[in-house]
């Protein structure tokens, strides 16, 4: 949720997207919730093998279907193949905000008042004196589009699993033996902040596995299996 402060209101860790609160019409935009993800051999986000996308920022101001009362406007839920688009109000279609996809951003339409998504990133708001009030979207594989103006909510991130039928962007690191098996992913089933499991099947050796740049020596990835919760932010 947003604060009650004047400004921006700062994304979630590892790739939210800002929004911002303007008080003279009680309109917000609250921060995009950050990506979980699971890296190896590097903290880049392009060495990331399995990514749970991030929630969108929620808002407060115009409602789905008209500009009057004002009302709560949820973001959307974190991916998953496709991240959850924010709120739609077909007066201000170019306004809406896309979840992120395996391919790329979201669609979004008009950026006046926002920042584009990217990879790893959600879109955040465009301040000038923070009166627009976006809402920030969520990270993930690829972030989620930022609300486009009143107070609408924002778009989640896409999540991601490395197998041998996964997209590869431009630049991804990657090596054949770091294919999931059988990989499968949901959106929706955690509200909140994320969270990330890790059981050990069987001891190893050698490797070094990265979870969000903390290191962890004796286990390596053909000996785990990871389970992540998608959250949403509300």
């Amino acid at each position: 949720m947003a604060t009650t402060t004047r400004g921006i209101q700062r994304g979630g860790f590892n790739g939210g997207g800002d929004g911002a609160y303007y008080d003279s019409r009680n309109f917000y935009g609250a921060g995009g919730g950050g990506a979980s993800d699971i890296r190896l051999e590097n903290d880049s986000p392009y060495h990331r093998i399995i990514v749970a996308g991030g929630g969108g920022g929620s808002g407060y101001g115009y409602t789905a279907t008209s500009s009057s009362p004002y009302a709560h406007n949820a973001g959307g839920s974190g991916g998953g193949e496709t991240g959850g688009d924010g709120t739609q109000n077909h007066s201000y279609r170019d306004y809406a905000a896309y979840g992120g996809t395996q391919l790329g951003i979201g669609a979004a339409k008009n950026y006046d008042f926002r920042k584009a998504a990217s990879f790893g990133f959600g879109g955040k708001n465009r301040c000038s004196g923070c009166d627009p009030y976006n809402s920030g979207g969520g990270a993930g594989w690829y972030g989620g589009d930022a609300s486009g103006y009143y107070g609408f909510g924002a778009a989640g991130g896409s999540g991601y699993v490395f197998s041998i039928y996964s997209f590869v962007v431009d630049g991804y690191n990657y090596k054949r033996e770091y294919y999931l098996r059988k990989p499968s992913m949901k959106s929706g089933v955690k509200y909140g902040d994320g969270a990330i499991r890790i059981t050990l099947l069987d001891y190893a050796e050698v490797e070094n596995i990265k979870i969000q740049g903390c290191g962890s020596q004796g286990i390596t990835f053909a000996q785990i299996a990871s389970f992540i919760t998608l959250p949403t932010v509300s």
